[in-house]
């Protein structure tokens, strides 16, 4: 079956279960008939807008939504703002107006879903009191000035479905631009895309009286069974016999289009092009992308703040000779706004024998405290001496680690550290597969030993929850064989896991494992994860088709089989 070429012209869209959507799929007339009315609304009898309800979802979407509550609420007689239950910034941020109701839902992942939007969208219906017409609208969308006048000025048909022209602002500035003129004019923009018979998802206007029809009632308006929000607001638009377009009442689309189907994947709204600070030669693309990451604005967030001022963060790695003029590739990707202090922890000889050089620009900045009074523990070098140092000058405060051979997105200290705030007695990372993944078995162990923490993803620890006896058994197991001192996400993982440190794993647009970027020379035989030092594993060491994870997994095996002993 092909789509309706009437709207599909105007609004295509990728990832459409046919399964699924009977409504989206095949023509007009067939599209109709898949949901029949068993009632009827005259499409003669028209109404003015004397009672508007507005459904917005907002996850992840603050940065744009704070401009829209601004703009908008005061068009709305209510208004209904469905988010996530862990999206923070939007429940705070709805909370500063009186005529906004929120409601918090975790549905947008249930059955494995990526985003499920359509199921908020009928919980955001479902709120509201159907006294007239219904807005639903995005959290990225700016109505026009005297929004509510100009709808006033026309009979509407309470059986039509009804969308608008947009206007696309791509940046915070051009937006605040027209927002400061005297007389705002949408004018000043270019028209990019005019919908006409096709009222999409970021603006549909209709009467609730359509919502006691069968085709509403019984079906729910939105499809909740969809995995993502590709299209299930075009599935809504088709239970409409009737569709139009009110130009007299365009709007003004924040942001970019058509990229956060999947959930929020664009950079935040104000953010600015942030300067690389160390000096690199190469990878200047990834990074430009690691720094184009949003990171969380809790300026806001009093609470947070106090905790803030009263708990240094620091960050802590170690490196090797030949790789130590590159730490400028990780150091320029983060955000060190809420960090005390870069500990590099890198002992005074190199495995007992390679000296260092280390670059002016580390000796100039300082934001970097050079350690070097331990002993070298290998790649767990990053951890234990930064700990052990901590645990004597700042026992509160908060670490996190990161490789020399990996970029992060710019909010992810401020991630960790927020999470951090909320959680205690646990480790915050956004890697910690089970030990299954490398076909270990964690039945064996007489406490919760099912996680490893991989300190490539950045991993956070309070200082306080770490203590001195588990530092001292990191150091002595690493150092009672070969494989366990270059596993040392192994034992680390298992040490906490023993003293019931738990692991929170961290998915979200600032902070998650899709937006944390090994480079390529981490891949290179000076690899700490390539163990080099292990004669026993040279062959494997030397296999054209070894991966990281072979490599990791005849390692953690051997550590393992060592510490069940």
């Amino acid at each position: 079956m092909k789509r309706s070429k009437t709207y599909s012209e105007d609004s295509q869209r990728a990832g459409a279960n046919k399964a699924l959507d009977s409504m989206f799929f095949g023509d007009v007339k067939a599209a109709r008939s898949a949901y029949r009315h068993n009632g009827h609304i005259n499409n003669e009898v028209r109404s003015s807008v004397s009672y508007l309800s507005a459904v917005t979802v907002s996850v992840d979407y603050s940065d744009y939504l704070k401009h829209c509550l601004e703009a908008n609420h005061k068009y709305f007689d209510e208004w209904v703002v469905v988010t996530s239950t862990d999206d923070k910034q939007t429940i705070d941020l709805c909370k500063k107006y009186d005529s906004v109701t929120l409601v918090t839902t975790d549905c947008f992942y249930e059955d494995e879903a990526k985003f499920n939007k359509g199921c908020a969208v009928n919980i955001g219906l479902d709120a509201i009191s159907k006294q007239g017409w219904v807005l639903i609208i995005d959290s990225d969308i700016v109505l026009c000035p005297g929004f509510r006048d100009k709808l006033n000025s026309h009979q509407l048909s309470v059986a039509t479905l009804y969308g608008t022209p947009r206007y696309f602002v791509k940046t915070e500035e051009e937006y605040l631009k027209y927002k400061n003129m005297e007389s705002p004019s949408m004018t000043v923009f270019k028209k990019r895309q005019i919908f006409r018979k096709a009222p999409i998802g970021y603006f549909q206007l209709f009467h609730s009286v359509n919502l006691q029809l069968p085709i509403f009632r019984d079906l729910k308006p939105y499809p909740d069974n969809h995995p993502d929000a590709t299209h299930s607001d075009m599935v809504f638009m088709n239970k409409f016999k009737s569709k139009s377009s009110l130009r007299a009442v365009p709007c003004i689309h924040l942001g970019e289009d058509g990229k956060n189907w999947y959930g929020r994947v664009t950079p935040v709204f104000n953010s600015k092009q942030t300067p690389i600070k160390y000096p690199v030669s190469q990878y200047k693309k990834e990074l430009e992308s690691c720094l184009d990451n949003p990171v969380r604005d809790l300026k806001d967030n009093s609470e947070f703040q106090k905790f803030l001022k009263d708990t240094k963060v620091y960050v802590s790695l170690t490196t090797s000779p030949l790789r130590i003029d590159k730490i400028s590739y990780p150091l320029n990707t983060l955000d060190f706004e809420i960090v005390e202090k870069v500990i590099l922890s890198i002992p005074e000889n190199f495995r007992g024998t390679d000296p260092y050089v280390i670059p002016d620009y580390i000796l100039k900045d300082p934001k970097i405290l050079i350690y070097r009074d331990f002993e070298d523990v290998g790649p767990l070098s990053k951890l234990t001496p930064a700990l052990s140092l901590l645990k004597e000058s700042d026992p509160n405060s908060i670490l996190i680690t990161i490789d020399d051979d990996t970029i992060y997105p710019y909010g992810m200290c401020t991630e960790i550290v927020y999470a951090m705030y909320t959680n205690s007695n646990t480790v915050v990372t956004a890697s910690a597969p089970e030990l299954d993944f490398w076909g270990i078995s964690s039945t064996d162990f007489t406490f919760n030993f099912s996680r490893v923490s991989e300190g490539f993803a950045g991993v956070g620890y309070r200082v306080s929850d770490v203590p001195r006896k588990a530092i001292a058994e990191m150091i002595e197991i690493s150092e009672s064989c070969p494989s366990c001192k270059y596993s040392d996400d192994i034992v680390h993982s298992f040490v906490l896991s023993k003293y019931n440190v738990g692991v929170k794993i961290l998915n979200n647009m600032y902070y998650g494992i899709k937006n944390v970027r090994q480079l390529k020379y981490g891949f290179r035989d000076d690899a700490m994860f390539k163990a080099s030092g292990l004669p026993e594993f040279k062959e494997i060491l030397d296999s054209d088709d070894v991966r990281p994870d072979g490599v990791n997994m005849h390692k953690y095996k051997d550590c393992v089989a060592r510490l069940k002993i």
